[in-house]
C-alpha cells in the first residue's frame, strides 16, 4: 500500500483487495476485511462504507462481490494495481 498513490476510495479498496488476495492468500475477502485496512492504517473511512465497495465493482469493475458478499479481484482490477497505479517515487 505504501508503494502506491492512492486518493480515493476506490483505489485504496482494489489495492487492499489485491493484497488480502494475492500477498496474504485470504481465501474469501468480506467488507470485514476491508474495513479492518482502513482501521489498521488509520485512514479516514468511506462515510458511506458499503456503498463504496459497491461503486469499486459497478463504476470501475476493479472487484466482483458475489452473492455471499465474497470480493474478489476483476483482471481489470488486476490490470489497475500491477499497470496503471502510479508509485509515490513516480513523477505526477
Amino acid at each position: 500500500f505504501d508503494r502506491h498513490k492512492s486518493k480515493h476510495h476506490f483505489e485504496r479498496i482494489v489495492l487492499f483487495v489485491y493484497y488480502l488476495q494475492n500477498i496474504e492468500s485470504v481465501a474469501e475477502i468480506t467488507e470485514d476485511h476491508v474495513y479492518t485496512c482502513y482501521r489498521k492504517l488509520t485512514l479516514k473511512l468511506p462515510t458511506h462504507f458499503s456503498q463504496a465497495i459497491i461503486d469499486t465493482k459497478n463504476k470501475k469493475a476493479f472487484i466482483d462481490i458475489n452473492a455471499n458478499g465474497i470480493i474478489s479481484l476483476t483482471n481489470q482490477g488486476l490490470n489497475e494495481v500491477e499497470h496503471e497505479m502510479k508509485l509515490k517515487d513516480q513523477a505526477e
